[in-house]
């Protein structure tokens, strides 16, 4: 298997979950670790060790003004007893925005 064609014509007969894993993979490789992004990655991490965290209330709080979920009534009292997000809360497609 060597031309595009054919590989583009095996992946079309891959089940669901291979794609899924080749996606994955395709992505991880397609990563340039060049000195820019290893110091972004740096700097992120250390972002994250230093600066205040965020509740997840706020966090919900937050995406959902900005339109990007919609929270029921259900997922509200769930996060009030500091659950896992609840299935309610609905991710917004562009469309809906």
């Amino acid at each position: 298997m060597s031309s595009l064609a054919e590989i583009q014509s095996a992946i079309e007969q891959l089940a669901p979950k291979d794609r899924a894993e080749l996606r994955q993979w395709l992505e991880f490789r397609d990563v340039e670790e060049s000195p820019e992004f290893l110091a972004a990655v740096d700097a992120g991490i250390r972002s994250a060790e230093t600066q205040p965290k965020s509740s997840l209330e706020d966090v919900v709080k937050r995406l959902e003004e900005r339109g990007k979920i919609e929270v029921t009534a259900r997922a509200e009292a769930d996060l009030s007893k500091s659950r896992i997000l609840s299935p309610k809360i609905t991710r917004r497609q562009p469309s809906d925005i």
